[in-house]
């Protein structure tokens, strides 16, 4: 049983779609459908009910769910509190002067934020590849192509990848928005639970 597997179960459980715990993931949804398989596989009990486009925790996958769920946050606690007491393992904005870097596109918040502190170093980043697309920026890091940039909630199961904080650390703000007096369904409900449960921020607010 690995750890990969159990968060992706919980992911799965809490949206109830495969294919959008595949994109919080940054995986492909076969990845998180194969997983799963080895944890139902493990455990000798199915842990969803498949249905078109939607997955639903069995009685003994909520007992499962609830069980291992204090458990991996308690975990995710541990890690947070790891990450913010390490040191000698960040590395200087001014240091990757001459480092070819992966960026996202143009229009992209994220390739400004990286734009203004290569700026304040007082370089212009040499740009290797632009992709929006994490997991394939990520396979261009192990292919030795270059630096990349993820935000630390990613969680990154690799062997091939090394991540570390830059210094300055850049801050990012998320908000999540939607229409006021509008439906919203199980699905976009359990999103916004989800989001707001990962980055801490208190209840969502319209």
């Amino acid at each position: 049983m690995e750890l990969r597997q159990l968060e992706y179960f919980i992911t799965a459980a809490r949206l109830g779609n495969l294919t959008k715990a595949a994109e919080l993931h940054y995986v492909s949804q076969p990845n998180i459908t194969v997983a799963i398989k080895k944890l139902e596989e493990e455990l000798g009990t199915k842990l969803f009910t498949r249905e078109y486009k939607k997955v639903t925790l069995t009685p003994k996958g909520k007992r499962f769910y609830e069980a291992i769920l204090p458990l991996l946050s308690n975990l995710q606690n541990i890690v947070d509190e790891i990450k913010d007491t390490r040191d000698k393992e960040e590395i200087p904005f001014s240091d990757l002067r001459n480092e070819p870097l992966i960026m996202m596109r143009l229009d992209s918040f994220h390739r400004q934020r990286i734009f203004n502190e290569c700026a304040k170093a007082g370089f212009v980043p040499q740009i290797a590849l632009s992709s929006n697309h994490i997991q394939s920026n990520i396979d261009s890091v192990a292919s030795g192509i270059g630096l990349s940039f993820l935000l630390d909630k990613v969680t990154l199961h690799r062997d091939d990848v090394v991540l570390r904080s830059t210094s300055p650390r850049m801050k990012v703000t998320v908000g999540i928005a939607w229409p006021r007096n509008k439906y919203l369904s199980y699905a976009s409900r359990d999103i916004i639970s989800y989001l707001t449960d990962l980055y801490q921020t208190g209840e969502p607010q319209e």
